[in-house]
């Protein structure tokens, strides 16, 4: 794994756990997010910390459960940047591209 492929995945991880933590209906637990869904409670730690990469269907639900479903987009194009391991400006396009959607806050 490259170093680039991992720092992209951490970076990811920081922007989970920040949507988890300022979820508009309180701050939701990391257990509570992975009994809403079925998951191990470690897999909530392990998507955050940057040692397991998200499912296109993990980062949907995550977006929901934290009630920020407009967020899917952006973290799905984190997980593009991450997978393909490209900082260039095309993938960081799509980043900008995606946060545009967001509403203002």
């Amino acid at each position: 794994m490259s170093t680039d492929y991992q720092q992209a995945r951490e970076a990811l991880g920081v922007r989970l756990r920040e949507l988890r933590l300022s979820a508009p209906g309180g701050r939701l637990t990391g257990t509570e997010l992975a009994e809403r869904y079925g998951w191990n409670k470690s897999k909530v730690s392990r998507l955050e910390n940057g040692r397991q990469t998200p499912t296109p269907d993990d980062l949907r639900k995550w977006a929901e459960a934290t009630g920020q479903p407009e967020s899917y987009h952006e973290l799905l194009a984190r997980n593009t940047l991450q997978e393909s391991a490209v900082y260039g400006a095309e993938a960081q396009n799509l980043i900008s591209a995606a946060r545009r959607t967001l509403p203002s806050r």
